[in-house]
């Protein structure tokens, strides 16, 4: 048994960033063990992560597909899975009798301790970063299992559908795109329980967690043109001791971020943000870009094949 708090993603496929996202959190974080449950074409991580299959641990979440609708523009399969990882991860540590564990959304960029940054929560059994449990310290099991019945209940029951259609509602007013999502479902069972879910989104020390690498100013963070695209914005950070630093212009303070969160179009950047980068890093990208645009190219073949049957 490691002496750390073991990390946990769950990603459904390969894609090219998660090496880099593996790389990283060894660096900070190499006293836990750290788990990956996805399929077979990312089972090649080893030894980086402990590959686990997702099939072992998939029959609750099936089942709670039979009561999924899809409340968002975004397609049914993404929202659905994106909830399915909550049950995947209960029965999880269920299994594997773990009360306690730290879940990584696989583009996270690790630059602290994070069994010592969770001591600072311990007294939840899970956390939220501000709107999204992307960085989830999951203290007690009993209160993911309590997350786990609060969303069952809600696609299940007439009183709970009622519910998710009002917050839709709601949604609809400031929103165009997208909808009920597992963010909704988390902030919902948050705002009901918050001496159970901490936020861990909030300046600690010279310190914060990062709620998204897209957005600055909507946490009071200074931006700058998104470095690959030139076209998009992204927070603006500078670097120094392999630290990612943000300036905060709420506080007017340069505040060390513990992690990164590269969501959409700055999934890119996570190639140039992994720190200290070791003397085998570009060759080891290399290896795993290799394979994966290998992966991608069996693919294609296959979806030809059955096309021109």
């Amino acid at each position: 048994m490691s002496a750390g708090v073991p990390i946990v993603f769950i990603h459904n496929g390969n894609s090219d960033y998660l090496f880099p996202t593996f790389y990283q959190l060894k660096a900070f974080n190499a006293q836990s063990d750290a788990y990956l449950i996805g399929d077979s074409t990312s089972k090649h991580y080893e030894p980086w992560v402990k590959h686990v299959f997702l099939k072992e641990y998939i029959a609750s979440s099936i089942e709670f597909a039979k009561q999924f609708i899809n409340l968002s523009t975004l397609g049914a399969d993404y929202e659905l899975f994106c909830i399915q990882r909550w049950f995947v991860l209960r029965d999880f540590m269920k299994a594997q009798k773990l009360d306690k564990v730290i879940y990584l959304d696989s583009d996270v960029l690790v630059y602290d301790d994070l069994t010592a940054q969770q001591k600072r929560f311990n007294h939840a059994g899970m956390t939220i970063c501000h709107i999204s449990g992307h960085t989830n310290f999951v203290s007690k099991l009993s209160v993911l299992e309590e997350f786990c019945d609060y969303i069952t209940q809600l696609y299940s029951t007439s009183i709970g559908r009622n519910t998710l259609n009002d917050w839709l509602l709601e949604f609809r007013k400031t929103q165009k795109y997208g909808g009920i999502s597992d963010m909704i479902l988390i902030r919902k069972f948050a705002e009901a329980n918050p001496d159970k879910v901490a936020d861990i989104n909030f300046i600690y020390e010279g310190t914060d967690f990062d709620l998204s690498y897209r957005n600055g100013e909507y946490m009071g963070y200074e931006e700058t043109q998104n470095p690959r695209n030139k076209i998009d914005k992204c927070k603006k950070i500078s670097w120094l001791n392999n630290q990612p630093y943000a300036n905060n212009l709420s506080t007017n303070q340069s505040v060390r971020m513990i992690t990164l969160h590269f969501q959409g179009n700055t999934k890119p950047l996570i190639f140039d943000s992994a720190y200290p980068k070791g003397a085998d890093f570009n060759s080891l990208v290399l290896k795993f870009k290799f394979i994966y645009n290998f992966q991608r190219f069996l693919r294609k073949i296959k979806s030809s094949f059955k096309i021109n049957r």
